[in-house]
């Protein structure tokens, strides 16, 4: 992994993260489809989110993005890759156990065992710190501290 290709992940996470924040304006449909819509829009945000997650994972990890999503049977590497990931935008990104699951085109019960397995495995003090400093790089993000100007 060369310091190019993760700034480049770097940018399109913080991207994802500025545009996916914002407040979006009202729809001016009638109050009883607001829900649906709302539903619709958090659903697109949690895809964009993760989409940004794997990005960067892609890079620190050295694998290719498109496996993070591959429905058909992966090697260890990968599964252990997306349970990661799937680790990281419940806890680190905010979102829920389902929204999670839609981002990364897996079942709850799947984010759910993901969960579990991370929180176990980072007792490996070498598995928690890699974690830990992919917690503080997305936390960087969401704070704004890390300039999407300058990677640009």
């Amino acid at each position: 992994m060369n310091d190019t290709s993760l700034a480049g992940a770097r940018h399109r996470l913080a991207k994802n993260l500025v545009v996916q924040t914002r407040t979006h304006t009202k729809n001016k449909q009638p109050k009883e489809s607001r829900p649906q819509v709302d539903k619709v829009w958090e659903n697109e945000r949690a895809i964009s989110l993760c989409d940004g997650l794997i990005s960067l994972l892609s890079e620190t990890m050295e694998i290719p993005s498109e496996l993070f999503r591959a429905t058909s049977r992966s090697s260890a590497s990968v599964a252990r890759a997306r349970q990661t990931g799937m680790y990281l935008a419940h806890v680190s990104l905010g979102l829920s156990m389902a929204q999670v699951a839609s981002g990364f085109a897996r079942n709850k019960s799947t984010v759910v065992h993901a969960c579990h397995t991370i929180e176990d495995l980072r007792d490996d003090e070498d598995f928690d710190r890699f974690v830990a400093r992919q917690e503080r790089i997305i936390q960087i993000i969401l704070e704004g501290r890390w300039d999407v100007q300058a990677v640009g």
